[in-house]
């Protein structure tokens, strides 16, 4: 598990210096060549149409070897003070293509630390274009963002929010504002899969 420090900083235009965001490998350009963490990141990744192809075992892996990673490498939880919420994907939960990869992650890692658990507490209200079609701010995203508020009744100290892959940051930061207000005084961290590789 690595933080995304001042060195790596300026790879992620929104991030500052007060973010904690961690990580625990790099996610490479496809034409830079193959890497073992590419691999497992585009199986991750495998778009929810591919299901009933020959392919798509490797997706149901790749969640299980990313929950390990998780199990194997995220310190004790030895009390009931962290709240564990996933940054959605970007497609609504009423969508066919709708992947809750994340949420397996975080449920897999969950069942093994008594004190740990994860609240969906944002969710997309529409379809927004998938980060590799289009570029969006903090700002641009927002909108497409609705918070559970039922789930934010009972404060915590700290929230970790989970993404796979974390490139400039913005939907880490458009799920940081929307947090921050509602859980005032909690300190909020990043927790990603990989960070890209500009």
């Amino acid at each position: 598990l690595q933080r995304i420090d001042e060195l790596l900083l300026p790879s992620h235009q929104y991030l500052t210096e007060e973010d904690d965001c961690f990580f625990f490998m790099n996610y490479t350009r496809l034409d830079l060549g193959f890497t073992n963490e590419n691999d497992l990141i585009m199986n991750f990744k495998k778009d929810m149409d591919r299901q009933g192809k020959p392919e798509w075992k490797y997706k149901g892996y790749a969640i299980q070897e990313i929950s390990q990673l998780f199990i194997q490498n995220l310190p004790a939880i030895d009390k009931p003070d962290i709240i564990f919420v996933p940054i959605p994907p970007s497609k609504e939960p009423n969508d066919d293509l709708y992947d809750d990869r994340i949420v397996q992650v975080i449920h897999n890692f969950c069942e093994t630390r008594p004190h740990a658990e994860y609240r969906q507490i944002i969710y997309l209200n529409e379809n927004m274009p998938p980060t590799h079609l289009k570029k969006m701010s903090p700002q641009e995203i927002t909108p497409y963002l609705k918070v559970d508020e039922a789930l934010c009744e009972k404060q915590k100290p700290k929230i970790v929010l989970v993404d796979d892959v974390i490139t400039e940051g913005a939907h880490f930061k458009a799920c940081q504002g929307l947090l921050q207000p509602r859980f005032p005084n909690s300190k909020i961290t990043g927790l990603f899969v990989a960070r890209t590789l500009h």
